[in-house]
């Protein structure tokens, strides 16, 4: 029995040998795989780094997008403006062009009051303020010019509708 003790014995011992320097390669192994993971930590939080930079940079973009879309728009509008206006510049010019030189819708207009000669008073003449109080007449804007020009008013007939239309003339269906 002691033989077979000392042979068992043996045997653990040897096992034990094979078992410690196994658990040094594994040790090892943990170490190296520790500093690997270690690596891999950094390399993950690097990326996601990088990622949340992308995002912005993207999200800014998309930003920026959304205006140059709204000032495209804007400048769009402008423009279809701009042609509207040109369009009725370029029709009003060509009608005054083809018509005599009364004018389009409009007849021999006097200058501003301001301009309109008036006679000279002789310098002895005198005139009583109270006079004119009584009369009525104490104020230029009480004085009608019955011989003035009349000013038309757009007709129906007179333009295309679209003409109409686009100058907010409402057309009058009798």
């Amino acid at each position: 029995m002691n033989s077979q003790l000392t042979s068992d014995l043996r045997e653990c011992t040897e096992a034990n040998k094979k078992l410690i320097s196994k658990e040094k390669a594994f040790d090892k192994k943990i170490i190296d795989l520790s500093k690997e993971n270690e690596d891999l930590k950094i390399k993950v939080l690097q990326n996601n780094y990088a990622v949340s930079v992308h995002l912005d940079s993207v999200q800014k973009l998309k930003v920026e997008l959304a205006e140059a879309k709204a000032e495209a728009e804007l400048n769009k509008a402008k423009l279809e403006n701009y042609q509207n206006s040109a369009y009725v510049i370029d029709y009003f010019a060509a009608l005054q062009n083809s018509r005599d030189s009364s004018g389009i819708g409009f007849h021999a207009v006097p200058p501003p009051s301001s301009f309109v000669s008036r006679p000279q008073l002789e310098p002895d003449l005198e005139v009583d303020p109270i006079s004119l109080k009584k009369s009525g007449f104490d104020h230029e804007s009480d004085v009608v010019d019955n011989d003035a020009p009349i000013i038309e008013d757009i007709t129906d007939l007179e333009y295309p509708d679209d003409i109409l239309r686009m100058i907010g003339h409402q057309k009058n269906n009798y």
